[in-house]
C-alpha cells in the first residue's frame, strides 16, 4: 500500500488506484481506467494538477 497525492506516480507504480476525499474513497479501480476515464471530479482535479510538457504555469511569489 502506498499513499500519495501524486496520481501520475500512482498510475505508474500501482495496478489499482483508490482516490480519497475527506477520508472516504470516492473512486477506485484499475489504474488505467481511473486515470484514463476518471469518473469523480476529485480524480479529474488530481489529473489536471499533473504538469505536462508545453504547459506554462504562473509562479507564486514567495514574499521576498
Amino acid at each position: 500500500v502506498t499513499v500519495t497525492h501524486d496520481i501520475a506516480f500512482a498510475s505508474r507504480a500501482a495496478r489499482r488506484i483508490a482516490v480519497m476525499k475527506d477520508g472516504m474513497i470516492v473512486e477506485e479501480g484499475p489504474a488505467g481506467r481511473v486515470v484514463g476515464h476518471p469518473a469523480h471530479p476529485c480524480t479529474r482535479k488530481l489529473l489536471d494538477a499533473v504538469p505536462r510538457a508545453g504547459r506554462t504555469f504562473r509562479r507564486v511569489r514567495d514574499g521576498r
